[in-house]
């Protein structure tokens, strides 16, 4: 079981209190990556804050060029 103090979930409370609509969907989203469209990706993970990406091997994803 994950138990978190009162002082973290103090924290936690007040980084999502300070984000945007639009910075607490993004952290909900999360996307794939291929390689082919790494520029596309990266400027959505940077224009709306996306929680986590999905690496498979079929990618093949260098992992230095995220």
């Amino acid at each position: 079981s994950f138990v978190l103090s009162g002082e973290q979930e103090n924290k936690i409370t007040e980084i999502i209190s300070e984000m945007s609509p639009k910075e607490k969907i993004g952290q909900m989203l999360m996307i794939g990556y291929e390689e082919k469209y790494r520029e596309e990706i990266n400027a959505l993970i940077k224009e709306y804050g996306i929680g986590g990406i999905i690496l498979l091997a079929r990618n093949k994803v260098n992992i230095m060029h995220i």
